[in-house]
């Protein structure tokens, strides 16, 4: 991602934890079994790795990822979030 890119729709209700949502912002998940799971960190690195350390089942794969800034005050202003799909 870069400063300036299109943020997707379903990032904030994925960051929300809104797994309704996801799904029909994504058409493609409408049916499928996903995991939403979203790190934060001081800059966008540390919100990567955190999201990376977060424990994942193995039949789970990464189907799209995305990180943001927060506007608002924050030590860490960075959120990197990740749907995961069943297999």
């Amino acid at each position: 991602m870069g400063f300036g890119s299109r943020i997707p729709d379903w990032v904030e209700p994925a960051i929300e934890g809104n797994l309704s949502k996801v799904r029909k912002m994504e058409p493609s998940l409408v049916d499928s079994e996903i995991i939403v799971l979203s790190a934060s960190g001081m800059n966008i690195d540390q919100a990567e790795e955190a999201l990376l350390e977060l424990e994942v089942p193995e039949d789970y794969l990464v189907y799209e990822t995305f990180w943001v800034r927060q506007a608002a005050p924050s030590d860490k202003p960075y959120i990197a979030v990740a749907i995961y799909r069943r297999k």
